[in-house]
């Protein structure tokens, strides 16, 4: 899925000397011009990584961690996206060995090298104690919003994807699109390839707002390719209403796409589950 492009500024690396051993924090302070706030916030949002020996680089979170002579320190540091604003995920269903998450539009899956603070998975990992694995078996754009399934163990991320690649999990949206629907168009089946692999979309119009000129839509799929909605909608003249402003950040604040349901046969209980997102958070 896509994800917000990542900042141009360069990196900076700088190598260990042993006159420089002693906290991370105030190594970075005494090689920077950045105040110690503003490195301790860095490290704290995951943007400071260590290389040590021959291991791979790794993201260090605590400003107190002891540095060794020829270690290498990371420092991926962009103010302006590490002072953007959090969007708060919502746990809607702990059941031990998975989760169900509302996703809202602005958090990304994953964090990349410049932090992880606007990423789901940062914040399901900090959500639990003691600590829980986190194993997406859905992802959604970060434009848009909605539930996701997210497993605890190898063994339930294993039967859970199981599902998710026969096209067990059911999932339901609501799309905003450009334009009124015909009278004869109000349900429909849109059936074509995405990437010469089968994609099927059949809607159902909800309402048609006259002043934005924009309809609400709502569609149930098992299988989501990647920018399907996107394709199927354009390929119709309706297509999917933009909520990206020229830099890449999200720009209207109520979103075009919203998963508001999951239904499935739980693997693990052995029983039919659904799980709807409250009225609260259906905000398109």
């Amino acid at each position: 899925m896509f994800e917000p492009p990542e900042t141009q500024v360069p990196e900076i690396t700088i190598k260990v000397n042993p006159e420089d051993v002693g906290l991370l924090s105030d190594f970075l302070v005494n090689h920077t011009e950045i105040a110690k706030r503003r490195i301790k916030d860095a490290i704290s949002k995951g943007a400071v990584w260590i290389k040590r020996g021959r291991s791979a680089p790794r993201r260090v979170r605590r400003a107190n961690f002891m540095l060794r002579p020829n270690d290498q320190v990371s420092l991926f540091y962009d103010e302006a996206f590490l002072s953007r604003s959090i969007p708060r995920a919502l746990c809607v269903a702990d059941m031990k060995h998975y989760s169900v998450w509302f996703k809202p539009m602005g958090l990304g899956m994953e964090g990349g090298k410049y932090g992880d603070h606007l990423s789901l998975r940062r914040q399901v990992e900090v959500f639990f104690d003691p600590f829980r694995e986190v194993h997406f078996v859905q992802s959604l754009d970060y434009r848009h919003s909605g539930l996701l399934v997210v497993a605890h163990s190898n063994s339930a991320a294993t039967k859970l994807g199981v599902l998710a690649a026969r096209h067990r999990i059911q999932t339901t949206y609501r799309i905003l699109v450009e334009g009124e629907f015909s009278k004869d168009d109000q349900n429909g089946t849109i059936d074509t390839d995405i990437e010469g692999k089968p994609a099927k979309t059949s809607y159902c119009v909800q309402h048609y707002d006259h002043d934005r000129d924009v309809s609400t839509v709502e569609v149930k799929v098992n299988n989501l390719r990647e920018s399907q909605f996107d394709i199927h909608f354009a390929s119709i003249g309706h297509p999917v209403v933009d909520n990206l402003a020229p830099d890449g950040v999200v720009a209207d604040t109520e979103g075009s796409m919203l998963g508001v349901e999951l239904s499935f046969e739980c693997p693990i209980l052995k029983k039919d589950m659904m799980f709807a997102l409250d009225e609260k958070h259906q905000y398109l």
